[in-house]
């Protein structure tokens, strides 16, 4: 199987913002801190960047806040994919739950898989 080069977007202040790798079982793209419309519409194109066919992990271990449009694009990008459930949610944040609860997208939410 060939590897697909790797697709990074940097960001001096958070440099593993949007990092996908070819080899997402083991390099997530990492959320940052803060995901607002600017860090969502880079979270949709990392996630139809990446390929369909394979698993795709997500960190949300460092998000404490999460807008409206970032979950909204979460989700668009998920549901592009076609399968939810090859999506993980690893290490999800107390702010991440509470960004889609906010927003009465907790069962959406949990059609994703989570990692700890």
């Amino acid at each position: 199987m060939k590897d697909s080069p790797a697709i990074v977007t940097p960001d001096e202040t958070e440099p593993n913002r949007g990092r996908i790798v070819s080899d997402q079982e083991t390099e997530p793209l990492v959320l940052p801190a803060r995901v607002r419309f600017g860090e969502a519409e880079q979270l949709l194109a990392d996630i139809a960047a990446h390929p369909a066919e394979a698993p795709l992990v997500i960190d949300a271990s460092d998000v404490e806040q999460m807008t409206s449009a970032a979950v909204i694009a979460l989700l668009s990008g998920i549901s592009g994919r076609g399968d939810a459930s090859q999506v993980a949610i690893a290490n999800a944040a107390p702010d991440f739950v509470d960004a889609f609860n906010d927003l009465g997208l907790f069962r959406e939410m949990m059609k994703m898989e989570f990692r700890t």
